[in-house]
């Protein structure tokens, strides 16, 4: 392996501009000026998307790094931003590119790492686009699948190349052969969406391995300690990575709302955890004042409608005075990131509400203003069914699961409930549920969701008495209306589901541990409904974040809107009772409901059933549009298997071999053949 100098090695991340992003770059940078042994001194490029806050901007560059304003690449993948720092034009003077996701830190030195002589990056921890369908879109595309010589790291599953982009040591000559390729691919993924299908979250990697496969370079696999994944806790660890001594961290968003890491179960990267902490607590307090005038100060400049934002000099502090803020100065640069709580009590919160009520939409605002819903990589990625995630713990989700089965039912067909959930044998899911909690306890503010915890609530309850639960409430015909879209029978039982989801929350939480938020809400005033849920959380909130939170919220997310008014016939007593029970509750905005509902129940309007029966029809349509699309696909892929077997040497050789066969060889035998009968037939007659 050839080496390089450290200035001849460019490190770079690429960040949007908020809060999240720029506070992770800068602990990034902070990493590297403190433990980057030997890179301490090299140059640092932080590429921000669209434009960067004047704060950010001052604090990183006074730690000797650059900012580079860059477009947005692909507005359907923020994530793939990161190849803008791949595309910058000035980097022919490196030997090595050090591409870092924002959300890692250096706690050693990397040098040893890296090489200007092959590409270095680390295979995936667990299959997050599985083998099979990178090996059927290699064939889509015209590619060969390569061999699965490789492992992913926590489960050992062999793999083709396929590796975690968030770590990648580039010699900068390879640039130009492999990133091109990237982008392409990238782009081809998110215009057809199909192609991954659920995995279309993670199309960066899967373009990056196919970049790979189509234009290959010298590669050495990076060992697990040069992107050490603390988000994994809940897989077993196998003995390379318990072992190892991590010079990178990828902690994801493991961090308290003070600008700490938070503990890691992993004793050699807990240990570097907790020097990189001290060493954040060690330099908070000299530069805090010159820092909070500093913030305030832009601040006042940037609300003076119609004037300029300017730079105010810190006069004789400190130039580097970022270096020494603590965390709560930290989050005062953050715009649109929640203030601390005054209260030290902890907030711990459970969405809750019947499936397709708006419980993924209200548990992504509700993270982002500052509640912690679990590790990026353990909550349940987006679908076609909900894009913009679910937002759900897997680990609670599979505690919900297995106590309804225990009781013998499931999240459809729900179990009778016991009057105590105090029962011997759910124990073990008891002590499993309490292992949960307690690795999230350290915490301010967190929590779940997962629409089957409108049944479990009560056992849930008894483990966190001081549970504050988010009720989502959706119209029950547009809940029963995207069921049968989604593959459900149009039958009396969606109702029926509905009603009993509904009834068991209800009765589960008292009206003071409750807020009831409706899903219409979100789409008439989101700002309003979301400070009303976050004020009976007692969190909290910038006007940034609010408006940050909701600018998530998009009316072409609402695939199914139902009238407002249950007044279609066949609708059941109860379930209109339930509904504007929980309407009286969900705001100012739904008290009206009551009103038109008990005007215009009596008027005669179509069978809902009706509706769903064709809505139904309409869905099988769509299914069967889309069994067409698969079968093209594999006749494409078939097409292209045919079309490089045909472009073999052997098979033009046989088939000029054919055409000179039938041109010239089967004329010539049956010529032979009808002289020498005709020499037979002749020599028969003299005989006779």
């Amino acid at each position: 392996m050839t080496s390089s100098s450290p200035e001849k090695i460019l490190l770079g991340c690429v960040a949007e501009n908020n809060y999240k992003y720029l506070s992770q770059a800068l602990r990034l940078v902070r990493s590297v000026r403190w433990c980057g042994g030997a890179l301490e001194g090299a140059d640092i490029i932080v590429c921000v998307v669209e434009g960067v806050e004047p704060s950010y901007r001052r604090a990183i560059e006074s730690l000797g790094a650059g900012i580079r304003i860059v477009p947005r690449f692909d507005p359907a993948n923020p994530l793939f931003n990161k190849i803008q720092l791949f595309r910058l034009p000035d980097l022919e003077r490196y030997d090595i590119l050090l591409y870092l996701d924002c959300d890692t830190i250096l706690v050693q030195d990397p040098l040893r790492f890296l090489t200007s002589s092959v590409l270095r990056i680390k295979i995936v921890d667990v299959p997050t686009v599985p083998t099979e369908v990178l090996e059927r879109i290699c064939g889509y595309f015209g590619l060969r699948p390569p061999e699965r010589r490789y492992r992913t790291t926590l489960d050992q599953a062999p793999t083709i190349w396929h590796c975690n982009a968030g770590v990648i040591s580039c010699p900068v000559r390879f640039i130009p052969r492999l990133i091109p390729a990237w982008c392409e691919y990238e782009l081809a993924f998110s215009a057809n969406p199909d192609l991954l299908g659920p995995h279309q979250h993670h199309r960066s990697q899967a373009a990056l391995a196919l970049a790979f496969i189509a234009n290959p370079v010298p590669f050495e696999e990076l060992p697990v300690g040069m992107n050490f994944p603390l988000h994994l806790t809940h897989m077993e660890t196998p003995l390379e990575m318990a072992e190892a001594d991590p010079v990178i961290l990828h902690y994801h968003d493991l961090v308290d709302p003070a600008g700490y890491l938070l503990p890691s179960p992993y004793p050699v990267a807990q240990k570097h955890i907790e020097d990189f902490n001290n060493r954040l607590r060690a330099v908070g307090l000299p530069g805090r004042t010159a820092a909070i005038r500093e913030v305030r100060e832009v601040s006042a400049d940037a609300s003076a409608a119609g004037r300029e934002k300017k730079v105010v000099p810190l006069g004789d502090a400190d130039p580097k005075w970022f270096e020494s803020v603590d965390g709560d100065v930290l989050q005062e640069l953050g715009g649109d990131h929640p203030k601390p709580r005054v209260s030290t009590e902890p907030v711990v919160v459970c969405v809750a509400g019947m499936h397709r009520s708006g419980t993924s939409m209200v548990a992504r605002m509700i993270h982002t203003c500052g509640v912690y819903f679990g590790p990026e990589d353990n909550l349940t990625l987006s679908s076609r069914e909900n894009e913009r995630g679910f937002w759900e713990n897997a680990d609670f989700v599979t505690l919900n699961d297995a106590l309804l089965q225990e009781l013998g039912g499931g999240w459809d067909t729900p179990p009778p409930l016991p009057e105590t959930w105090n029962i011997a044998g759910l124990d073990p899911l008891r002590d499993h549920a309490l292992d949960l909690i307690s690795r999230l306890s350290g915490l301010k503010q967190w929590g779940w969701k997962d629409p089957r915890n409108s049944l479990t609530l009560s056992f849930w309850r008894q483990l966190i008495p001081k549970l504050k639960v988010v009720i989502c409430l959706r119209n029950p015909l547009e809940v029963i209306q995207s069921l049968v879209r989604r593959g459900s029978s149009a039958d009396d039982s969606l109702l029926e589901l509905w009603l009993t989801y509904n009834q068991e929350l209800m009765a589960a939480v008292p009206p003071e541990d409750r807020v009831i938020t409706h899903y219409s809400a979100y789409f008439r005033d989101p700002r309003q409904e979301l400070r009303r849920v976050l004020g009976f959380l007692g969190i909290p909130v910038s006007d940034e974040a609010v408006e940050f939170a909701c600018a998530t919220v998009s009316d072409a997310l609402r695939h199914q809107v139902a009238i407002e008014e249950l007044t279609e016939t066949g609708i059941p007593h109860e379930v209109v009772e339930q509904y504007l029970a929980m309407c009286s509750e969900a705001g100012p905005l739904f008290k009206q409901t009551q009103a038109r509902l008990t005007q215009d129940r009596n008027l005669l309007r179509r069978d809902y059933r009706d509706t769903l029966r064709l809505i139904r029809l309409e869905a099988e349509v769509a299914e069967s549009k889309e069994e067409i699309l698969a079968v093209q696909a594999r006749l494409t892929e078939k097409q292209a298997e045919l079309d490089k077997i045909t472009n073999t040497l052997g098979w033009r050789l046989l088939r000029h071999y054919g055409r000179f066969k039938y041109r010239f060889l089967l004329p010539a035998y049956r010529l032979f053949r009808s002289d020498a009968s005709l020499q037979e037939m002749t020599r028969s007659k003299t005989e006779s």
